[in-house]
């Protein structure tokens, strides 16, 4: 006889006891894994915290939201001071959280020197002895691939510098070694012997240092400061004391490419030339461990070799310029602009104008009857005359309230327009225009480039203000260029430029660069432009200007313009000559005759290399 063999039938009141406690370890299970929407919301929170500090740049607010807050702190200010203040932003994704621990992820970007970086980093969160989450720190939530002890370093590639060029392709600025002589006044023992010795030493190269002037800056200064910069011809030549004190180096600066070369529109051109030096390096962002060998490159930017700056600057014409202003003591100012392509030929200051700053592109000064360029433009222009009209040019006149004289009170009767300008006759001129709206020489004046504010890549300049009249005798002070009338010498030869040109060109120092000007009036009209040339002409040929008459074909308009108690006057000669306008101005010069005689200085030598 055979069995089967069978389990015992479970009853139904055991099987369900045995799903309960199932379900109940299962329940159990993950209850250890997830926890509720509170601590997650707890983790994003502070994740997200952290990822707003950051872009805030309250970086010790973020490290503060870490587990080693100290570390943390430091570890991200290292990075961005060497990265030089980069544009960073990190954005906080979902965070899956337990009971103890959270993960999430940063979307994060990088902008370092214009060049974008983006990334994706793992991150962990964890709660502290109190049950608050914080962020684990690591060099990890820099970037993942940024292990501990290694750093981020930006290493510039080999590369060249790039050299300054003038119109015709003259080297003007380049990067030279000079040598750098300090003081220390802290370790100076004997101020008059150190003063002594070292005025000695240069006095061959540099005579404008003396012992008296070393001592008193010796005496004044709390700091190591500067006693000069010598080109290397020139530290050949001087034997550095070696006196307590006393300290020098060698150091790589742009430096014009001759001693005698210097123009305050070159000085713009500096920070251009560090941007062109820069894009010929390249660099590399790269991770790199104790030893300074890489680890990874993170970033790049190629080199982008740029050999040489072109410029519209002419080295003849500056050298000209250049000597002829040096040769006066007082602050003299020339400019000379190309009317056809608006470029700058030259702007040549001398010592004393140095002084005062870059007088020539941005000092303001009446312009005195060298204005009546504009005035006699403003007159045409509304038809109160033509340059044939005869008006009577009395030695003096009142007109609207305000007494009006001649230089010297010169009359000359009754005379057509054209003689009364080229004579500069200020009765003729201010009665003229007496009657004109009070905008009219303003607005004139615009169309001249006077009052336009021009931005032109690599230089700064003003050109001056006209504006609108205050009353009938303002009115006839601004319109012989006193008043509120100003003008920079960089502005008169603008306005000089539009009557050679026929418009107003945009100024430029580099070719190819866009210049860019606040406001765009509408160009003079082309009979006033034939009527200016005539008459700017005859100035130099028969009137007020006659020294340069031998320069054949220069033009121009001479100006004396009262400053202070009316005492003392600026000398003005403004015009063109072939495809060259200039401004000369001589502060206190007392009349226009020395202006006049240096622009003929500047002229006569470069007649031939001024483009036609």
């Amino acid at each position: 006889m055979s069995r089967s063999l069978r389990r015992p039938v479970e009853s139904s009141g055991r099987r369900r006891r045995l799903l309960t406690a199932l379900l109940a370890a299962i329940l159990l299970v993950l209850s250890a894994c997830t926890d509720g929407p509170e601590k997650r919301d707890g983790a994003q929170e502070v994740a997200e915290q952290f990822a707003s500090a950051i872009n805030d740049g309250d970086f010790e607010k973020a490290g503060s939201l870490t587990t080693s807050p100290d570390d943390a702190t430091a570890a991200i200010n290292s990075v961005v001071k060497v990265l030089q203040d980069p544009t960073i932003t990190y954005n906080a994704g979902d965070v899956t959280a337990s009971s103890a621990e959270a993960h999430g992820t940063y979307d994060v970007s990088w902008e370092v020197l214009g060049e974008p970086l983006t990334f994706t980093i793992d991150t962990l969160l964890v709660t502290d002895d109190e049950n608050d989450w914080k962020v684990q720190w690591s060099t990890g939530l820099i970037h993942p691939d940024l292990a501990a002890n290694q750093h981020v370093e930006i290493v510039q590639n080999d590369g060249n510098t790039p050299t300054v060029l003038d119109r015709n392709g003259q080297p003007v600025l380049s990067e030279q070694l000079v040598t750098v002589i300090n003081i220390d006044p802290a370790e100076v023992t004997d101020a008059d012997e150190v003063a002594t010795s070292l005025a000695s030493a240069l006095k061959d190269v540099v005579g404008s240092i003396t012992a008296e002037s070393l001592t008193k800056e010796i005496d004044a200064a709390d700091d190591v400061f500067t006693v000069v910069a010598l080109r290397s011809e020139d530290a050949e030549k001087v034997d550095i004391p070696d006196s307590p004190g006393v300290v020098h180096n060698q150091q790589k600066r742009l430096l014009t490419t001759s001693k005698s070369l210097k123009s305050p529109v070159l000085a713009g051109l500096n920070e251009v030339w560090d941007e062109a030096a820069k894009a010929s390096t390249g660099w590399q962002l790269q991770i790199q461990d104790q030893q300074h060998d890489v680890v990874k490159t993170l970033l790049e930017r190629k080199a982008a070799p740029i050999d040489t700056i072109s410029t519209t600057f002419d080295s003849g014409i500056q050298a000209s310029a250049q000597q002829a202003v040096d040769a006066l003591d007082e602050q003299v100012a020339v400019v000379a602009i190309q009317p056809s392509t608006g470029g700058i030929l030259a702007v040549a200051q001398n010592q004393a104008a140095d002084a005062e700053g870059p007088i020539a592109l941005t000092g303001q000064y009446p312009p005195g009857s060298s204005f009546k360029i504009i005035s006699t433009a403003a007159a045409l222009d509304a038809d109160a005359a033509t340059p044939d009209t005869v008006l009577p040019c009395p030695g003096e006149a009142t007109i609207n309230g305000r007494t009006i004289p001649n230089d010297d009170e010169f009359d000359l009767g009754e005379v057509p327009l054209h003689t009364a300008f080229a004579q500069s006759c200020n009765t003729t001129i201010a009665a003229l225009t007496a009657d004109l709206p009070a905008d009219s020489l303003h607005e004139t004046a615009l169309q001249f480039g006077l009052g336009v504010d021009y931005v032109a890549p690599g230089m700064t300049t003003i050109t001056g203000s006209v504006p609108t009249s205050d009353s009938d005798a303002e009115q006839v002070e601004n319109s012989i260029g006193q008043g509120k009338v100003v003008a920079t010498p960089f502005g008169m030869a603008l306005a000089a430029a539009t009557v050679q040109n026929g418009s107003t060109p945009l100024p430029i120092l580099m070719p190819g660069e866009d210049t860019t000007a606040d406001q765009e009036p509408a160009a003079p009209s082309a009979d006033t432009i034939s009527a200016l040339q005539a008459m700017m002409t005859e100035a130099v040929d028969s009137g007020t200007a006659t020294e340069v008459a031998d320069i054949t074909g220069i033009a121009g308009k001479t100006g004396t313009a009262e400053f202070g108690d009316s005492d003392n006057a600026h000398g003005w000669f403004v015009g063109y000559y072939k495809d060259m306008a200039f401004a000369v101005l001589i502060v206190g010069a007392e009349s226009s005759g020395p202006a006049v005689t240096l622009a003929g200085d500047f002229i006569r030598p470069i007649a031939d290399q001024i483009p036609n």
